[in-house]
């Protein structure tokens, strides 16, 4: 199966080799997988089960997204996400198969599987919750690789009677969500290279770096350091991304190269002075502390430590000091969330609780050696 990918158009063709995956500069044109032209849902269809979930946190870089499992009698099903991009939305669908069972304890299982190479997910099998309802932590891709995790909530009682109804509420709702930010101080940057037409990398004295282009529509977080003359950016939700400057006749140069939508964009940058970076001490990871999903502290030289989940749509700083084997984190943003650490079996652990909109989340992290804390 392949995945089908819907444009509209948007009002600033300008802004298209940026970011395709949202919008185009085209007529809009349904397809399904395959190429075949979409038609209206069939009204004949049975949905025994209906999966619902959005994620607004990014609204301030203009997305928005909202997802939909359509479970039919029978055994099929699709997945669609609507990617809400400054008005205009764009849409994906992945095809399924699903199961539902009572095991041996009595207890209602629901599993679903897919062959499409491009799903998240392969089979998963989920226990319903005590109302009968399901809930999956589903994650779905946006922007050529970036990731989020939602949960995908799942009844018998359908909210949308058809595929349309739901994309009227997209359509209606997005971007309206009101997401409180924490009230974090405006970083002043101490180097900035210049990209042409308002574009720009800043680079800050706490070791962290954004570039933004396109009037926001690219607008990304890295870590940096400086050795050499040499600078070298990590993407804070994409580790696997570095990016490594060059220079010539007093001019360093940065390249941006990304994949966004299928579409190559390629952004260059250039600063003629970045002894402000040289002069600031390296920093450098001391520790890691591993949890769930891929969660994870990580403990700097410069004493601070950041913990990051969720593929990155949790990413706080703190400050930590070491003392007799227990590590005290103290947030940067408000001070007066202090998190310690305990120890037993040669095992140290640290508990990250918060409610999150309106969401109580927990994540626990462990390290068998904190050695390079205590020096």
């Amino acid at each position: 199966m392949k995945k089908k990918f819907v444009s509209v158009l948007m009002a600033a063709c300008a802004v298209c080799a940026a970011v395709a995956l949202f919008a185009g500069c085209g007529p809009a044109e349904d397809k399904k997988p395959g190429g075949h032209e979409d038609t209206p849902p069939d009204t004949e269809k049975t949905i025994e089960w209906q999966f619902t979930g959005e994620y607004h946190d990014l609204i301030r870089n203009g997305f928005d997204f909202f997802l939909l499992g359509q479970m039919y009698e029978g055994g099929d099903g699709e997945i669609y996400l609507a990617t809400w991009y400054n008005g205009n939305v764009a849409y994906e669908v992945t095809e399924l198969e699903w199961e539902e069972a009572t095991d041996r304890d009595g207890l209602t299982t629901f599993s679903v599987s897919t062959d499409d190479p491009e799903a998240t997910f392969t089979e998963t099998s989920l226990y319903a919750e005590s109302d009968g309802s399901v809930e999956w932590e589903y994650k779905f891709e946006f922007a050529g690789g970036y990731s989020r995790t939602i949960t995908f909530t799942g009844t018998k009682d359908a909210e949308y009677d058809s595929l349309d109804a739901w994309k009227a509420y997209v359509t209606e709702n997005g971007g309206k969500t009101e997401v409180p930010g924490p009230d974090v101080p405006e970083k002043e940057a101490i180097v900035t290279f210049a990209g042409g037409e308002g574009n720009s990398i800043e680079f800050y004295a706490d070791g962290t770096a954004n570039i933004s282009a396109y009037g926001g529509a690219i607008n990304f977080e890295y870590a940096w350091v400086c050795e050499d003359g040499v600078i070298t950016m990590t993407s804070v939700n994409n580790p696997s991304e570095v990016i490594t400057s060059t220079a010539e006749g007093g001019v360093t140069t940065i390249v941006y190269s990304a994949n966004l939508g299928g579409n190559n964009i390629e952004l260059t940058f250039t600063c003629s002075d970045i002894s402000a970076l040289e002069d600031i001490e390296v920093k450098t990871e001391l520790l890691v502390f591993n949890g769930d999903s891929g969660a994870k502290i990580t403990f700097y030289s410069d004493g601070t430590a950041t913990i990051t989940a969720y593929g990155g749509a949790i990413n706080f700083e703190y400050d930590w000091v070491c003392e007799d084997s227990v590590i005290t984190m103290t947030s940067v943003n408000n001070p007066s969330e202090v998190i310690t650490s305990t120890a037993e079996g040669g095992v140290t652990t640290i508990v990250y609780s918060a409610n999150l909109g309106g969401n109580a989340i927990t994540f626990t992290f462990t390290c068998s050696d904190i050695s390079a804390l205590e020096e």
